[in-house]
């Protein structure tokens, strides 16, 4: 039985042995609390909805045209959010939306001065300068968009994308989308940075990446870049190499930034350096003024440097959900969403296949530099639901740890149970064995997995025993009608011992007629 079967028969042992009667599903719980509302948008209105404790919410369009983020919503379909999210809904000519929400959920219509408002503004002026490269037949601009928590930082970088890539004529748009925001990243897990191209607009209920491939995602280990900034820079440079020579081949390629605010000491020279090495035109601070009056002083006069306040609703409360939406990010990268669920497979590898490795940051005692060193360990029970980054193996006859580190990763996998006894590990996997290299090269990390993955569905891909391998091949000749290897074995002694028998009866025989 597996270790999720076993979780469940305890909780269902525990509901029945305290209540007398099983305990009630979050499902049936929201079916029972829940309500349906029906909105009438006017034109040029906007619908925030924060889901705060309940399951889910469900939004369905019934007339008119309405869109997220810049994406349009389909009418008569339904569309599911999960809990700790906000969601706004704008519409351009009015539509009337029916929403079935909680006890915990909150709706707020918007009249005036909506988010939509400033962001088109911006997104115009951005299209000015567009045509004004085409003509002149200069580089496309390079936008960076940083803001602080609760900013709408992520709605200004998700909306510009879908606008820019919506309204394009050529076929061929084609946007650098480039993430270097490790606490809430949008193109993998939390402690990730990376970059990749967009062709056309994602769908909601697929989500924001449906359409974002061959993503280069770098493993840093830590949601915060201030922990090993040596790392985080080299990383950086790495990517800006990357687009810097993607923008010699394409001219036409723009590139859209997505970095959180560092505003003091050593987070601001990082900001600073992002802009030189990505060589940035256009930067839209979200609501912070004291970033936007110092950038203004520090940064070259040709980059254009944009102010906008807070891109969601004031009226709604702030609550502190940053560690809940890092878990929620790696739940998803795993299980996937509400509307699209993923079922990832259950690999269990022996320890003879794996290298594990933590990344150090060494301060010598001296005057030079501190320096990231890999370090390889052995794996541990301590080690279980933790996230490692499975890495490329460097095409190098005796790779160094450090040049693991410094490569992309392939993906994420999860640790979901480490036996010493055995000297297996098994491990959660978006992707077969089948796609691993030999030996299994992993960068482990600070996140871990939430307990609730117990009740999620798995593929499960074990390492068979010798005997178990011998039962399965036996059983199938049985399936087969042919004699397996051991009875047919039996058979030839029984056949031989027959054999025996009736010559020492013949002999014996043959003795008694000559007497």
């Amino acid at each position: 039985m597996t270790r999720s079967k076993f979780g469940r028969r305890r909780r269902e042992e525990r509901s029945l042995k305290e209540n007398g009667e099983p305990k009630e599903s979050d499902i049936e719980k929201w079916k029972r609390t829940s309500a349906e509302v029906t909105y009438e948008l006017k034109a040029f209105h906007e619908l925030t909805i924060q889901v705060d404790n309940d399951l889910k919410v469900e939004v369905m369009i019934l007339q008119g045209i309405a869109e997220i983020c810049g994406v349009k919503l389909e009418n008569n379909l339904k569309y599911y959010f999960g809990s700790h999210s906000n969601v706004t809904i704008f519409t351009y000519h009015g539509c009337s939306i029916s929403v079935i929400k909680g006890s915990s959920t909150t709706c707020i219509e918007t009249s005036n001065e909506t988010s939509v408002d400033t962001l088109l503004n911006i997104h115009l002026s951005l299209e000015e300068f567009r045509a004004e490269a085409l003509k002149s037949k200069s580089p496309m601009p390079v936008t960076l968009c940083i803001g602080g928590t609760q900013s709408g930082r992520i709605t200004a970088v998700e909306t510009l994308l879908n606008y820019n890539l919506r309204q394009a004529s050529d076929e061929d748009k084609k946007i650098f989308y480039v993430d270097l925001n490790l606490s809430q990243n949008l193109l993998s897990i939390p402690g990730s940075i990376g970059a990749c191209i967009a062709h056309n607009p994602p769908s909601v209920r697929e989500g924001f990446l449906s359409n974002l491939k061959n993503c280069v995602i770098y493993c840093f280990g830590h949601t915060n870049p201030l922990d090993d900034i040596g790392l985080f820079k080299f990383q950086m440079q790495k990517l800006a190499e990357l687009i810097k020579a993607r923008r010699e081949k394409f001219r036409k390629l723009e590139v859209l930034i997505n970095a959180p605010i560092w505003t003091q000491g050593s987070g601001y020279k990082l900001l600073l350096k992002t802009c030189q090495d990505f060589q940035v035109t256009h930067v839209i601070v979200c609501e912070s003024c004291t970033t936007y009056n110092q950038l203004i002083e520090d940064l070259p006069p040709f980059v254009k440097i944009i102010h906008t306040s807070r891109l969601i609703s004031s009226t709604l409360k702030i609550i502190p959900r940053l560690r809940r939406e890092q878990s929620d990010q790696i739940m998803e990268y795993f299980f996937g969403t509400t509307s699209q669920p993923f079922t990832p497979y259950r690999i269990e590898l022996e320890f003879d296949q794996v290298k594990v490795f933590t990344i150090e940051k060494i301060v010598p005692n001296s005057g030079k530099r501190a320096r990231s060193k890999a370090t390889s360990i052995e794996l541990k029970v301590r080690h279980e639901n933790a996230i490692m980054g499975v890495v490329h193996v460097p095409l190098v006859e005796n790779p160094k740890p450090e040049d693991f580190y410094r490569t992309v990763i392939q993906h994420y996998v999860a640790v979901f149970h480490v036996s010493t006894g055995r000297a297996t590990v098994q491990i959660i996997s978006p992707v077969p064995r089948s796609t691993f290299c030999s030996p299994v090269c992993m960068i482990l990390t600070d996140q871990k997995l939430s307990d609730s993955f117990d009740s999620k569905p798995l593929i499960v891909d074990l390492l068979e025993k010798a005997s178990n391998r011998e039962r399965s091949r036996t059983r199938d000749k049985r399936k087969e009608g042919e004699k397996p290897a051991k009875s047919s074995e039996r058979d030839k002694g029984k056949e031989k011992k027959v054999k025996e028998g009736e010559a020492e009866k013949k002999a014996s025989k043959e003795d008694k007629e000559k007497e």
